[in-house]
């Protein structure tokens, strides 16, 4: 009795141990080496084969897309977590998507985008449909109220310190550009009275290129047709209008009258404008002293003659660059019925803009702008439905871009000796390496990270690597396209690369 007792005893022993060991042995070696089993896992593993995707329930694709191309723009990211941006909802949620969205995995995983959409749908009080929409018009109107949200902040932030005087002008000078705003003005040249006029600068937030119905065509083609310069007939030229109301004027026989009995009238600084049913001849004066190029009076405006029409030429020039230039391929086509335009056309994976060609060069920007793509959107089916997805740029986290990092530093200056018994940090110059030696060595370190494969392409929940071969092979599917400017750094080392 005793000795089964004893037995007894033995195996209840055994059966707490087994268990234990059961529930606690996969963390005893993370114990015992004092280092986290998930740190353990992602070093063993590359964090780079998946990233976090977005559920689509019910024609969710537009908005996964969208959210996905914004997530691969650090430009984007820099704004959105420089503050908390208190009163500003949508910024706001939208960092708090885009950090879910970049935050590393080990597999497969996806959040919905119905947290971020419902913020929208608050903003504007009304619901988004479950029908499908389009991507571009989305991220415009994400972008759109991102910028709202922002000069409302400016604005509030001004006024508290500001008198009434001056105001819009603290204001204006208060507002830099964010990101991915840019600027275009047309160029007007008269072709009969060879007056030139610039209009004001038009902010843009996603610049629209016209796809051209054809087998093929490029991106710069696309760019380069929107900045072309085109011959405007019938046009209402303020100069010709004006001077032709001047002409009028100073032959009427009222004018000719008021002229003999006053005599030559001073001119003054006055603003007040002259009736023109009480004196013409002073009217006529005062238009005499105006700039062509000026906005108007209504009072003037008025009575310029309609009937005087001009051939023209305009010319579109974009006056500020963005550092997050995003382009949309308008691929819609409208007859009887509005169907989808197949055109490839084909993009450039780091794209070139030269100040001379497509900027006005007295805007003072000088030299040229070099872009990289970062995310596309591609857009599958016919005009009113069909399929979103994105690819996205695959960037470097957690500790591979820690070393990676270190490597690269170490490789382009110096390495940094850290003294064993104080804490002081001497510098002393690496040995003499070969270009090729820190090409070789950077390309090995992203290969790690990478897998060989340097993009994502992501279908809502669904994740795979890609290659920038096939990103490029999307010439009859692209849709969006981001480009972000490249640092000094990239360009120096895209030139090593032989890629400029």
């Amino acid at each position: 009795m005793q000795e089964h007792s004893s037995h007894l005893t033995y195996a209840c022993v055994a059966a707490v141990v087994s268990l234990g060991l059961y529930v606690f042995g996969p963390s005893l070696p993370s114990f015992l080496s004092g280092v986290p089993e998930h740190e353990k896992t992602l070093k063993g593993m590359r964090a780079s084969k998946y990233t976090v995707g977005l559920i689509n329930n019910a024609n969710d694709c537009f908005a996964n897309s969208s959210l996905q191309a914004l997530a691969s723009c650090s430009e984007l990211r820099k704004y959105l977590e420089e503050d908390d941006h208190t009163d500003q909802p949508l910024t706001r949620s939208l960092r708090d998507t885009i950090n879910e969205l970049n935050t590393p995995i080990l597999k497969a995983k996806a959040i919905s985008p119905w947290p971020f959409l419902h913020v929208l749908e608050a903003i504007y009080k009304s619901r988004i449909s479950r029908s499908q929409h389009d991507a571009h018009e989305l991220l415009h109107l994400i972008l759109e109220t991102i910028t709202n949200e922002y000069e409302r902040k400016i604005k509030s932030s001004t006024e508290q310190n500001s008198t009434d005087v001056g105001k819009e002008k603290e204001q204006e000078s208060a507002r830099n550009f964010l990101s991915f705003e840019g600027t275009t003005k047309d160029i007007i040249r008269c072709q009969r009275c060879r007056n030139v006029r610039t209009s004001k600068a038009t902010n843009f937030i996603i610049l629209t290129l016209n796809v051209p119905e054809k087998w093929s065509t490029s991106l710069d083609s696309c760019l380069a047709n929107l900045l072309s310069t085109e011959q405007i007939s019938d046009y209402g030229c303020q100069s010709c209008r004006l001077k032709a109301l001047i002409a009028k004027l100073e032959v009427s026989p009222l004018v000719q009258s008021q002229k003999e009995q006053i005599g030559v009238r001073e001119k003054t600084e006055s603003d007040e404008i002259p009736d023109i049913q009480c004196d013409e001849f002073g009217f006529l004066e005062y238009l005499k002293q105006l700039d062509p190029n000026a906005d108007l009076d209504a009072k003037v405006e008025s009575q310029l003659p309609k009937e005087v029409l001009s051939t023209i030429t305009r010319t579109t020039l974009i006056g500020h660059l963005p550092n997050l230039l995003i382009l949309h391929l308008s691929r819609s086509l409208f007859s009887s019925t509005a169907t989808r335009n197949s055109c490839r056309v084909s993009f450039p994976e780091l794209l070139t803009v030269f100040a001379s060609r497509f900027i006005d060069t007295s805007s003072g920007i000088e030299g040229m702008c070099i872009y990289k793509l970062v995310a596309l959107v591609k857009h599958t089916g016919t005009h009113s439905t069909g399929h979103y997805e994105c690819y996205r740029r695959k960037e470097m986290f957690g500790h591979i871009l820690e070393e990676y990092n270190d490597r690269v530093n170490e490789l382009n200056s110096s390495v940094l000796i850290k003294d064993q018994v104080g804490s002081e940090q001497h510098t002393q110059p690496s040995a003499s390496i070969s270009e090729d030696e820190k090409q070789k060595t950077m390309k090995s370190m992203f290969k790690k990270f990478t897998g060989g494969k340097n993009w994502w392409r992501i279908s809502d929940e669904k994740v795979w690597e890609s290659s920038a071969d096939e990103v490029l092979r999307q010439t009859q599917s692209v849709y969006l396209l981001l480009y972000q400017a490249m640092t000094p750094e990239e360009i120096e080392s895209a030139k090593l690369q032989g890629k400029l």
